[in-house]
């Protein structure tokens, strides 16, 4: 059965859109979505209700493909998202920030996180892991200890406050080529091609402006990036990270989502509750043909205390790759239910962004 209640495709989307994701007043929460642990089972996803013995939560529009919290299959390409949450994050160490005052020291302070976030990439046991917000006083230790795991990796050649990377397998995967996208002094995104199972696949991880106001400027990110890109040899690729822009919003796809679906900004599409309105011309298209791995409805990547939860990290492909699974973000309904409540980090979940995954394949 359907986890959420069908209407018309998304505005703007001409069947491009996969996920459809208004919905119509749920008849036993009536649209509170309340009543189970703060769920709705008939409207926000769960699995098998009443039936399951565990609550579940579909990651996509497949439910079947939701995998769990765990290692990841090893039937496909796995690929591993995280921002680890910069320890030199503002007011995180001196309680001056609101969303991180309420925190324990143990799930407050690196030393304590660090063993947390290091046991989740090594259970995972990816292919790809692309980490965001590494700081780059950190970037060797960890760098050395995922290299004791079988990664090899890539990163700027000139650190900044917070670093991106990606690691890779480097007994299944082969660097073709890196790519260092350069934008007001800052490298927002980074590129490696990697040749696996005989094929070439461009991985991009990102950590966008993060200012909710700027748009033009995480469009203009991924812009310069895929002009980069595409001129290198590649036959798929898969762009994860931090968005900083929610997935969609409202019954529309972000600003962000529409361009990776069109290459273009429809009218009427919003991005954190403003219009976000493009000059024709002024925003070249990237020429792929992009997916979600993720869809709207109950899933979230970051929830902080004192604000709502918010699909901001994403993990996009191209339509040569099939997805074959996508890992849960939860641990279970108790874990999300939690993370609600207090917020993050917490002692489970060591960042304040929720890791994603996904398992593709080449068509």
């Amino acid at each position: 059965s359907s986890r959420w209640l069908k209407a018309p495709p998304l505005q703007g989307s001409a069947g491009a859109a996969r996920f459809s994701f208004k919905t119509m007043p749920c008849a036993v929460c009536e649209g509170a979505g309340r009543l189970l642990l703060n769920v709705c089972p008939l409207c926000d996803g769960v699995i098998g209700w009443p039936d399951a013995e565990e609550l579940g939560y579909a990651m996509s529009a497949d439910a079947s493909a939701t995998f769990a919290r765990a290692s990841m299959p090893t039937d496909g390409m796995s690929i591993l998202s995280w921002n680890l949450l910069n320890p030199d994050t503002i007011g995180l160490a001196n309680k001056d920030n609101p969303h991180y005052n309420h925190l324990q020291d143990e799930e407050r302070f690196w030393e304590h996180r660090w063993p947390r976030i290091l046991a989740e990439i090594q259970l995972a046991d990816a292919t790809v892991v692309c980490l965001q917000e590494i700081n780059k006083g950190l970037y060797e230790e960890i760098r050395d200890a995922l290299g004791s795991l079988g990664y090899a990796s890539v990163t700027h050649r000139k650190p900044q406050r917070n670093c991106l990377a990606i690691f890779y397998k480097s007994d299944t995967a082969a660097k073709v080529w890196e790519k260092h996208v350069r934008i007001k002094g800052f490298e927002k995104t980074l590129a490696v091609g990697l040749k696996c199972t005989g094929r070439v696949l461009a991985v991009v991880t990102c950590h966008l402006e993060g200012h909710p106001q700027k748009t033009a400027e995480r469009l203009a990110q991924l812009e310069a990036t895929f002009k980069e890109v595409k001129e290198l040899q590649h036959e798929g690729i898969v762009i994860a990270g931090d968005f900083n822009a929610p997935l969609a919003e409202d019954g529309r796809w972000s600003a962000v989502s529409a361009y990776l679906l069109h290459g273009m900004i429809p009218n009427g599409t919003t991005e954190w509750g403003r219009d976000v309105v493009v000059p024709l011309g002024a925003l070249q298209p990237h020429g792929y043909a992009f997916e979600s791995a993720y869809g709207p409805g109950p899933v979230f990547s970051i929830s902080l205390h004192g604000e709502g939860p918010s699909l901001i990290d994403h993990i996009w492909y191209s339509r040569c790759l099939a997805l074959a699974g996508v890992r849960d973000v939860f641990f279970d309904a108790s874990f999300r239910e939690e993370v609600l409540r207090h917020g993050l980090p917490n002692k489970q979940n060591p960042s304040d962004h929720l890791p994603l995954g996904v398992v593709l394949r080449w068509l």
